[in-house]
């Protein structure tokens, strides 16, 4: 209110000039209305006047009128103002709280603002905060604007604070700014928020994430380390540096690593620069160090370049490789050792994955003819052996790989690169590397050894059919005078006319002959030198063969008892060297027993008996079995004498009774076979040896033939065997005694064939020579005067390769020579009967006999 007597120099005038410029309502007091002044006042923006006769009441409603005109003057102009700051920041929360009393109104607040409290800001605007309705987590949210207000109040200035909000947890700026500081003469405060939570949980974010590096910084196993570039002062270290280099942290940060001598070759030191510096990161750099304590050492460096705050520095870490280098170079030399040592060993050793070589010394190379064993690495195990040896090895690793039983040593002939073979034994044993199953092959080269056995075995077959001879030649005389005796009485009856009974006499020299024929078939089976066969044997099949041959050997004073199992489990062996390992231990029992005794013979197939170790006797895992029993009621041996039993020419007889082989002999076959040969004896209780074989998988197919060149089982008579196809069949036969060509002739005319015989080698080429094609089959008798079989077959072949040809031999097949033999369509062995003639003439001819 102004008294009208102020002047345009009272200084009250100036005072209502700026109170005008504010729009603050101006009320003037005159004494009377109808002073002259008042116009002016009027004219000049006064609101309102009153004077001495102007009623109270009336006077006093004025006044309320000027109040609250100046409220809504002061309102007006805090909305402008607002309405100024929302074309400024219109995404954040804006408002003005004005104090009324203990509490504050919000006077203007934007949308934004409001929809925290779930209202409009009509709904907001003017009204007590108590009369909302709000939550308890928005009253708590309120609280806090309030006690900011007061603060920014009292302190005459804006303040600002990070907020956490208890109704939403989420994170905000806000500034308080008093408005009278602005010249409002109101109590209100500008209210300005701005939601910071993505800002907030970045910067928690990358405090977590500074906290966590420095927690893996320091206990990083590895040396680590922040150094400036390019002077290198170390910024700050872990204690892995600290432990390999001995220095304390205080004495590392603020120097660098050349200060400290940490760099054992200056060189080393600016090479790596370099490369830091070319590409921003050095990796797997290797240098040398020298620790505080003089300690030289070799160190891998890898560091990468990065700026902190405004610095370039670099991360490095160091791996120390003192130790792991000494261990490489010890390792090489060990390596250098090893190749060393197997290369210089005789024996050929292979490492095989999956049967492809993955290492091979040089002995392997020497022993299949090549200079290098590199070029066997990756080739497949069978480059190594024969190819009829390929599928039984292939089966023997297949076996071993499933975790099945397989012989741990056995012998197979190896094939050369330049196609020479050689007997090799082979011990196998398995080792596993990274969770993979590998063999190992140790191959020993043993054709001398193998010969010289042969040599020693066939000294001893010699000693042996010495030994038979005498008492075979009982049995054979006794046949020969079987024969003669009724060809003598047959003549006799043919004389006298009495025919009827010729046919009991011809049966006898029959059957006589057909002993004999065995007889002698045993004994070139058993005294002929071969190359050992691998077939299926039945061990009583053999075992009741090689009794036949050793009772002649046997005083009368000794019996023979026998217990052999039936439908045994086949394996597989030589059937010529398992005979003689049961003669020469049936010739070892006979020798203990001068004063006669009993000599047991058993078979039986078991399961290989295990030891302590779970290995069983033979070196394999399990498996079955058939076994050999030898057993004898003699004198029996002390301990000294068995643990020397199978050593080569040792022996308990006196001098000229006995070479000392027989034994050693049969543990080499036993051995060779992957078998185990056991001795029991004790003075006085005699002597027991277990010998046992591993059996196969599957019994022997096909029936078992107890010896070479017997007679199969008599047919009905030559009409069972079956015909040519043609009468015209012609049938060359070179045979030089007259007698078998008697035979040769009788049979297969009465069969159907046609024969022209021919007396030795030379007139036989001739006659073939004159029509090659007209003879359906040539029958060469191997040893043949004037031109050999060997002769006669190669003419044939030359004028026509196909022509079948049958050799017959009074010799084993082996004895003839190799070439004939192979090239032979069949062999035949004499002597023969009329069925197994016309069965190999068959066979010859490609034509099945009929059954």
């Amino acid at each position: 209110m102004l008294d009208a007597e102020a002047s345009a120099c009272n200084p009250a005038l100036d005072w209502w000039k700026a109170a005008r410029n504010r729009q603050v309502p101006i009320l003037i007091c005159a004494e009377s209305l109808a002073d002259r002044r008042l116009s002016g006042w009027l004219e000049a923006g006064a609101w309102d006047c009153v004077d001495e006769q102007t009623p109270l009441p009336l006077a006093i409603q004025r006044i309320r009128q000027a109040v609250e005109a100046s409220r809504q003057l002061a309102a007006a102009a805090l909305r402008s103002a607002f309405v100024a700051g929302l074309s400024v920041a219109s995404p954040a929360r804006l408002a003005v709280m004005e104090s009324v009393g203990q509490h504050f109104v919000f006077r203007i607040i934007n949308r934004a603002f409001a929809l925290d409290f779930g209202r409009s800001p009509e709904e907001l605007i003017d009204t007590p905060l108590d009369e909302l309705g709000l939550t308890e987590a928005q009253m708590a949210d309120v609280s806090v604007w309030q006690r900011w207000c007061r603060e920014a109040l009292r302190l005459g200035r804006g303040v600002s604070f990070v907020h956490q909000s208890l109704r939403s947890s989420r994170w905000f700026s806000a500034t308080f700014e008093p408005l009278r500081r602005h010249g409002f003469a109101a109590d209100a405060v500008s209210i300005y928020v701005e939601d910071i939570s993505d800002q907030q949980a970045a910067k928690l974010r990358s405090v977590e994430s500074e906290e966590r590096f420095y927690r893996v910084f320091q206990v990083i196993p590895l040396a680590t380390s922040i150094q400036t570039i390019p002077d290198g002062r170390y910024l700050d270290i872990n204690a892995a540096f600290t432990k390999l280099f001995g220095y304390t942290r205080a004495e590392v940060i603020g120097r660098s690593a050349l200060e400290l001598g940490l760099w054992e070759k200056l060189e080393q030191r600016e090479q790596y620069y370099r490369e830091l510096e070319a590409r921003g990161q050095v990796l797997d750099f290797q240098g040398s160090y020298r620790a505080r304590d003089g300690r030289l050492g070799e160190a891998v460096l890898s560091a990468v370049t990065l700026v902190i705050g405004d610095l370039p520095c670099q991360l490095a870490i160091i791996q120390d490789v003192t130790e792991a280098k000494q261990l490489t170079e010890r390792l090489r030399q060990r390596e250098e050792w090893f190749h060393a040592i197997l290369n210089a060993t005789l024996d050929g050793i292979i490492v095989e994955d999956d049967q492809r070589i993955v290492y091979a010394n040089q002995s392997v190379a020497r022993l299949h003819g090549i200079e290098s064993p590199e070029a066997l690495i990756g080739q497949d195990f069978s480059l190594m052996c024969a190819p009829h040896e390929e599928g039984r090895l292939r089966s023997y690793t297949q076996r071993r790989m499933r975790g099945e039983p397989a012989p741990p040593t056995y012998e197979f002939v190896a094939q050369r690169a330049d196609g020479g073979t050689l007997e090799v034994e082979n011990s196998v044993s398995e080792f596993y590397s990274g969770g993979k199953k590998y063999l190992i092959a140790v191959m020993r080269d043993v054709s001398e050894r193998k010969r010289l056995q042969a040599t020693l075995q066939q000294a001893q077959k010699m000693e042996a059919v010495g030994r038979l001879a005498g008492g075979v030649a009982h049995d054979f005389n006794n046949l020969l005078n079987s024969i003669l005796g009724f060809s003598r009485l047959a003549k006799r009856k043919v004389a006298l006319g009495e025919d009827a009974t010729l046919e009991e006499c011809f049966k006898a020299i029959e059957s006589s002959a057909e002993r004999a024929a065995q007889l002698v078939s045993k004994l070139l089976a058993f005294g002929r030198r071969k190359e050992a066969s691998r077939q299926m044997i039945d061990l009583t099949a053999v075992v009741q063969d090689s009794l036949y041959l050793a009772r002649g050997l046997l005083p009368p004073s000794i019996e023979v008892v026998t217990n052999l199992a039936s439908e045994l489990p086949a394996f597989e062996g030589d059937p010529d060297q398992i005979q003689q390992v049961v003669i020469n231990l049936c010739l070892n029992a006979r020798d203990a027993m001068p004063d006669g005794g009993v000599i047991t013979l058993g078979t039986r197939a078991e399961v290989f008996p295990v030891k302590r170790d779970g290995r069983t006797i033979s070196g394999q895992l399990g498996g079955r079995c058939v076994c050999l029993t030898v057993a004898d009621t003699g004198i029996g041996m002390d301990e000294a004498t068995r643990q020397h039993v199978f050593d080569p020419f040792f022996t308990t007889k006196d001098m000229g009774d006995g070479a000392g082989l027989g034994l050693s002999v049969v543990h080499g076959i036993v051995t060779a076979h992957s078998g185990t040969i056991t001795v029991e004896s004790a003075p006085g209780k005699g002597t027991r040896f277990e010998v046992r074989f591993p059996a196969l998988r599957l019994a022997p197919t096909g029936e078992h033939l107890p010896f070479e060149g017997a007679s199969p089982t008599p047919s009905n008579g030559l009409s069972a065997i079956r015909s040519p196809e043609s009468a015209s069949d012609l049938i060359l036969i070179a045979e030089d005694d007259a007698l078998i060509a008697q035979l040769f002739t009788e049979i297969l005319q009465e069969a159907g064939y046609s024969v022209v015989i021919a007396a030795n080698g030379q007139r036989c080429v001739e006659l073939f020579t004159e029509a090659p094609d007209a003879f359906k089959l040539v029958i060469l008798d191997a040893m043949l005067p004037k031109l050999d079989g060997l002769g006669c077959l190669r003419a044939i072949r030359r004028q026509r390769p196909n022509a079948p040809v049958l050799v017959a031999s009074g010799y084993g097949e082996e004895a003839i020579s190799s070439e004939l033999s192979a090239q032979a369509t069949v062999f035949l062995q004499k002597p023969f009967v009329p069925e197994v003639l016309l069965s190999a003439v068959s066979r010859a001819l490609g034509q099945p006999a009929t059954p």
